[in-house]
């Protein structure tokens, strides 16, 4: 009884892997997108950067995990800007560790995995754990390990959707939803308000015109680096969920003014809302709020309406004033035990506590929000 580790980049092995892990994915609800090797595989049906470890008692599986290996410098952050970055190959993981349904060993079998991950990972290699629950006992056991907290816990939010999209208002606060709809109906007022979506192949060019547009004029574009940048690399993307019958992307238009978009699919009755974006001369519309709702109204419209909206990872307090659901998560990555790596660690948690009180301060002495208004009209 062990882990191991097996490389997508056969045929064989893509068949031993899913033959392995189906008895515990077929069925579960649980499995998000990033665990699935059919959506991870839909653009080829063989990829050397894409691992699976798992651990079985003799031919019985009992967890497993999805890695895809890349080349991802560390940044280390001052505020919202990088002062410094080193290079780093990733083994990024989603999550957490999936069991097979009722194992009651977890503990000792994620010890397990942790020491087999550390024996394996080169001196400038590291697992990357993006949406670790800071429940979980992974968590707990990486904090004995040489690893790196890349940045705070955050709140993940979602929308557990109710029957109708009248139920969902009815649940929101009486302040959020005056505002919201307060929002939507000034918008409505001035301007011919349109959603566009793209669900199709032949609307995706049109959807990036807009998208990468929008993009452009935001500060993340023009200060931070961000943004939609890499056209040929997004249109891929946006294929390959178009692939597996889940492409739901969104345009915001005023009077045929593109003014905000959604990039986002829908998966196992769930919707992803990947990255979002608003041209920032539109903000006093609340153009951000008026896409959400406009988009929730979309998918309750389905035949098969989503049953949750799940807002990715990372805190937003548009996330928070729509969602409904939050658990508490955290990025982190596991490095191995060498003299460079400790020192790596020591300065970018030392790096972080000094950029987490310069962000304090600021924000004590109320000039958080007017330097950022200051920063979004030089962009």
């Amino acid at each position: 009884m062990s882990w191991e580790m097996i490389p997508l980049n056969s045929l064989d092995n893509v068949k031993h892997v899913q033959s392995c892990i189906s008895n515990i994915v077929d069925g579960n609800r649980d499995i998000e997108p990033l665990h699935d090797l059919n959506w991870l595989l839909a653009e080829d049906s063989l990829n050397e950067n894409i691992f699976v470890c798992f651990y079985r008692n003799q031919d019985d599986l009992i967890a497993y995990c999805v890695l895809r290996k890349q080349f991802r410098p560390v940044k280390l952050f001052l505020g919202e800007y990088s002062i410094f970055s080193y290079p780093l190959t990733r083994y990024e993981m989603w999550s957490n560790v999936i069991f097979k349904s009722g194992i009651l060993d977890v503990e000792p079998i994620t010890k397990l995995f942790l020491i087999y991950v550390s024996e394996i990972i080169g001196p400038n290699e590291g697992l990357s754990i993006e949406g670790l629950p800071v429940k979980s006992f992974l968590y707990k056991q990486l904090l004995h390990y040489n690893s790196l907290h890349l940045g705070k816990p955050y709140l993940h939010q979602s929308i557990a959707m109710p029957a109708t999209y009248y139920d969902y208002l009815e649940q929101l606060s009486n302040r959020s939803r005056k505002s919201i709809l307060y929002s939507q109906r000034k918008a409505k007022k001035d301007f011919n308000v349109t959603l566009l979506k793209c669900d199709a192949t032949d609307k995706i060019d049109n959807f990036l015109d807009s998208a990468i547009a929008i993009s452009k004029t935001t500060y993340q574009w023009n200060l931070l680096g961000l943004g939609l940048r890499d056209r040929e690399v997004l249109k891929l993307t946006l294929l390959k969920w178009q692939k597996q019958q889940a492409l739901c992307c969104y345009i915001l238009l005023f009077d045929d003014v593109p003014v905000s978009f959604m990039l986002g699919y829908i998966y196992k009755s769930t919707y992803y809302y990947i990255d979002v974006g608003f041209n920032p001369d539109w903000s006093k519309y609340s153009v951000g709020s008026v896409l959400q709702l406009e988009v929730l109204e979309d998918l309750y419209s389905l035949a098969l309406p989503p049953i949750s909206f799940d807002f990715s990872t990372g805190y937003g307090e548009h996330k928070a004033r729509f969602g409904n659901v939050e658990q508490n998560e955290i990025n982190m990555i596991l490095l191995s035990k060498t003299l460079k790596n400790r020192l790596r660690v020591f300065t970018y948690n030392m790096t972080s506590k000094v950029s987490d009180n310069l962000v304090k301060l600021v924000d004590k002495l109320g000039i958080k929000k007017r330097l950022k208004k200051i920063l979004r009209r030089i962009a």
